[in-house]
């Protein structure tokens, strides 16, 4: 989550971490939070560097509240992009639009 959307705030974060909590649910993806985010070619910061981070005290309150409580989003809320994807908009933070699957 810090990869994707550290520096952000509250909403950003609980939403990217949503999208993997999705995505491990859903018959499309992989079904393991590290399966999801190794997925090749869907997040950045696997290849960028910024998975090796250091989270801040904000991502870390951020994923276990969703670790503990699950996904923010519907179900069916599995891409996150800078662009256009999917079946629709969910909703748009911070630059970053959320579609259905």
């Amino acid at each position: 989550m810090y990869g994707e959307a550290g520096g952000h705030g509250e909403k950003l974060l609980s939403y990217v971490g949503s999208v993997v909590l999705n995505r491990v649910k859903h018959k499309s993806f992989p079904n393991t939070i590290r399966g999801a985010v190794f997925q090749k070619g869907q997040y950045a910061c696997t290849w960028d560097g910024n998975y090796n981070k250091t989270p801040d005290a904000l991502t870390i309150r951020v994923a276990k509240q969703l670790l503990t409580n699950g996904s923010v989003l519907p179900s069916n809320v599995v891409y996150q992009a800078g662009f256009r994807q999917g079946s629709g908009t969910y909703a748009v933070v911070d630059g970053v639009y959320f579609f259905y699957a």
